[in-house]
């Protein structure tokens, strides 16, 4: 009868338990932290509001403050400042970039050229050779040490946020074959020596996008600007303007049409960060030998047969482990409430990260040798192991 009793007493507790549990309300997931580097392009030169920081002319009306506004679930860091160029971002901007990034955007390069000068040139009557002679050494400049230039940008934001998606957004064209301010006087050849420029600087960014590996991604402006460019009937890109710093910059329209919708995109289809990684129930198993391996290859996270769950460097060197040889290991299982776990072929734990109460986290080997689970951007344990080798 005690026992009945007892038995009856436990399951009203269990009932209880599941209703409390039931009626808790549900825990929201992690904000995915969004970072936005680069120039003007992205700060928001031409909106004409500087809300954020008037001396970088970064404001609400801006591409990064309006993908936030139609993407919940983003938490915005923004460094984007007009006139920045690749080495500012080295120096000023990707010092605030680290592993908890998610998302990154950034448009840099046009101001290694001096762009807005040589439009400026252009725009001057009887300009033509000047104005050719500026674009000659600007395409130079993209074919010779703009490429490096951006290599190392991108290598930096890979190095600072390796598991985060970059997505590099190009430049429009200016021109649509016609000039309708008085106060300026661009040939038609001009005007597509400038397109052709931004051609070519397209490509090549494209190109760089493409050498710097998984999780990059480039955005092409040219086509989602295209009928909109200075003189069309609906500008998204000011022309001459007052004060002069917002000519040939997107306007508000430009950034809400054009920009934000190309980052939008980028997001929806993203790739999976960089490395392979393991999430939702998915798991390694002991008897197979499963491993994960960071996307160059060089290290690899192995749920040996021993019963050991082991991190090896490029030198074959172990740099972790969980200690748990001869336990009688199973698998190690990536849960959905998050806690990266082992357990044995009965099911009992017999190690785990401690994470549980992060829906949709995802552990990952990273390309600098360590281990981090990940929940919306945010890095929730790691083992310590950056650099090692």
């Amino acid at each position: 009868m005690t026992d009945m009793r007892s038995r009856a007493s436990a399951a009203r507790a269990g009932m209880l338990a599941l209703a409390i549990a039931m009626l808790a309300p549900a825990q929201a997931p992690a904000a995915e932290k969004y970072v936005a580097l680069g120039d003007s392009y992205s700060s928001g030169t031409g909106t004409r509001s500087y809300d954020f920081d008037p001396s970088c002319e970064r404001g609400s009306f801006a591409y990064p403050a309006l993908v936030v506004a139609r993407r919940p679930g983003l938490e915005l860091a923004d460094f984007a400042c007009g006139g920045a160029t690749t080495g500012d971002v080295l120096s000023d901007q990707v010092t605030t970039v680290d592993a908890t990034a998610r998302w990154v955007t950034i448009t840099i390069g046009g101001n290694d050229l001096n762009f807005s000068g040589i439009v400026r040139k252009c725009a001057t009557p009887r300009s033509d050779a000047p104005c050719k002679g500026k674009i000659k050494r600007a395409e130079a400049q993209i074919r010779g040490d703009l490429p490096g230039r951006l290599d190392a940008v991108y290598r930096e934001i890979r190095r600072r946020a390796p598991a985060a998606t970059v997505i590099v957004l190009g430049y429009p064209h200016l021109f649509r074959g016609e000039d309708c301010n008085a106060a300026t006087f661009f040939s038609p050849r001009e005007m597509r020596w400038l397109n052709d420029t931004a051609d070519l600087l397209r490509d090549t960014m494209r190109e760089r996008v493409a050498a710097a590996g998984p999780g990059f991604v480039f955005e092409d402006a040219i086509p989602a600007f295209r009928g909109h460019e200075v003189c069309a009937k609906t500008e998204w890109l000011n022309g001459l303007s007052k004060p002069t710093g917002n000519s040939y910059h997107p306007n508000r329209a430009g950034h809400a049409g054009g920009y934000a919708p190309l980052v939008l995109d980028a997001m929806a289809h993203a790739p999976p960060p960089v490395g392979d990684r393991l999430s939702d129930d998915a798991r390694l198993v002991a008897a197979d030998d499963g491993f994960l391996r960071s996307a160059d290859g060089r290290y690899r996270l192995v749920m040996q047969r021993d019963g050991n769950l082991v991190l090896y460097g490029p030198s074959g060197r172990a740099l972790w482990a969980t200690s748990t040889v001869g336990r009688g290991a199973d698998h190690v299982r990536m849960q959905r409430d998050g806690n990266f776990v082992m357990y044995d072929a009965q099911e009992h734990p017999l190690w785990s990260s401690g994470t549980a109460g992060h829906p949709n986290a995802f552990v990952i080997v990273q390309n600098d040798g360590n281990v981090v689970i990940y929940a919306g951007g945010r890095a929730l344990w790691s083992t310590g192991t950056a650099g090692q080798t």
